[in-house]
């Protein structure tokens, strides 16, 4: 298009735009080839500085991580017997804020269909505990794929859903308007 990059979010929509274009093998700019690395270094990086905020983890992550919370704890309860798993369809962005919120962002920006699971286990003694699993590449040409085990920071691989709550509470967002800064 011509415009000069001379910022890192310019840097950002640009390797974004080719990104999808190149995924979906659509032609590209010869030039973009020379500069795909270092783009590609700057889209990942910004994901981390965008989402490194406690503000921003909280106000985009923390919803989220509530409610994952909130059904581990409904079928605990026995509130939701028949559940078995349950599915949220999001964006890359919002997995890195999810890995952002534990302090485990891979510093590289989640590729396309990457799954996060959070697997809820009854242990001895009604103990519960959550396993990260993350399984960041789908692409089933690479054939038969292992998830990576996520651990939290002062967590083994099983953590006790007490301390992943703990962690995660400081991220859930209060009062909106307030947070957000919305006046009325």
């Amino acid at each position: 298009s011509g415009t000069p990059i001379t910022d890192w979010i310019t840097a950002y929509y640009l390797f974004d735009t080719l990104f999808v274009e190149n995924k979906y093998n659509l032609t590209i700019p010869v030039w973009a080839h020379k500069y795909w690395d270092e783009l590609q270094e700057v889209y990942d990086e910004s994901y981390y500085w965008w989402y490194k905020s406690y503000l921003m983890k909280r106000l985009r992550g923390g919803p989220l991580m509530k409610k994952l919370i909130e059904i581990m704890n409904e079928k605990i309860d026995g509130e939701l017997p028949d559940l078995k798993f349950q599915i949220f369809s999001t964006h890359d962005d919002n997995l890195a804020l999810l890995l952002e919120i534990f302090d485990i962002f891979p510093l590289k920006l989640p590729p396309y269909a990457s799954t996060l699971l959070f697997e809820l286990y009854r242990g001895t003694y009604n103990a519960n505990f959550v396993r990260l699993l993350y399984l960041n590449s789908t692409e089933p040409e690479l054939g038969n794929q292992t998830p990576h085990i996520l651990k939290l920071h002062g967590c083994e691989e099983y953590c006790p859903l007490e301390f992943f709550t703990k962690s995660a509470q400081p991220f859930f967002p209060v009062n909106w308007e307030e947070e957000c800064g919305i006046t009325r």
